[in-house]
């Protein structure tokens, strides 16, 4: 009679498979001894062993809490188990408060993270970065404010170019009737002649006289306006010759405003910046 002998009836038995746990999911599961020998045994499944071969850390999803696998080269900046999560955690809002207005606005979570949503708007931050001083028009007495570095370099003593050119013309000026000493700009006199005559209100009007004849064109070139000089056919230079030998006790200055050939318009001529430099480097080559 023949016997069916398996299992432990064998009489090559070895005492069977081998209880062991997985190394990626510590899953209990049975094995034989010779798969362990042989340097085996150690996942449940295929999926542990893909696993358990890339070198992986388990951490949670910091918006939905997912437990989810990631490189070691990545776990400084893995934070969120899919582009849905981080999404939604980008657009998340948070109420702040302004630094400089104290309104309350909303900003991402992501900007208040990194250090941003400080100010509501680019006008309170422009305040933060440059604080500026409060300062009092010298014309109209108008409180504006300016930078410090504008402040330093003695500018912003008017808060607009009208008052700008009030105070240097008008009647409105706070220097209007102040000469010489009394002036605020007085610095010892020591204003070339030439330019005092060249800045002042009536050569101004001379200059203007000239242009509208020539209906701002360049009697040279036939260039319209851009960069146009009253050039003097009898030079500059000569008049005021003039009058220091006619008048040579008296203030170059006054005499120079009631001098009348300094004041006529037909010794005066437009030309363009280019023409006005020619002639007079010919002028000076002669000479």
């Amino acid at each position: 009679m023949k016997l069916n002998r398996f299992g432990k009836n064998h009489q090559s038995w070895k005492g069977g498979k081998v209880k062991v746990k997985c190394k990626q999911c510590e899953k209990e599961f049975h094995i034989n001894p010779s798969v362990i020998k042989i340097g085996g045994g150690k996942f449940c499944s295929r999926k542990c062993q893909g696993l358990g071969k890339i070198t992986s850390l388990k951490i949670s999803c910091n918006v939905c809490g997912r437990l989810f696998y990631i490189k070691k080269s990545r776990f400084k900046n893995a934070k969120y188990c899919s582009v849905q999560c981080l999404s939604k955690f980008n657009n998340k809002q948070v109420k702040r408060i302004c630094k400089i207005c104290g309104k309350e606005f909303s900003v991402t979570l992501s900007h208040s993270l990194n250090g941003e949503g400080i100010y509501c708007s680019k006008k309170c931050m422009g305040k933060a970065f440059y604080k500026k001083q409060k300062i009092i028009c010298k014309t109209c007495r108008k409180t504006f404010y300016l930078k410090p570095s504008a402040v330093k370099t003695n500018s912003g003593k008017f808060c607009s170019r009208k008052c700008s050119q009030i105070s240097h013309t008008g009647k409105g000026s706070f220097l209007y009737g102040k000469k010489d000493e009394n002036s605020l700009n007085w610095k010892g006199g020591i204003t070339p002649i030439n330019i005092q005559i060249r800045q002042s209100l009536k050569y101004k009007q001379w200059r203007k006289s000239v242009f509208e004849r020539d209906k701002y064109t360049c009697k040279k070139c036939g260039q319209i306006g851009r960069n146009l000089h009253a050039h003097h056919i009898k030079k500059f230079s000569v008049i005021i010759n003039d009058i220091k030998q006619k008048y040579p006790l008296l203030s170059l200055v006054d005499i120079a405003e009631q001098y009348p050939n300094m004041w006529n318009i037909k010794n005066g001529v437009t030309l363009c910046d280019k023409c006005h430099k020619l002639i007079h480097r010919r002028i000076n080559d002669i000479h």
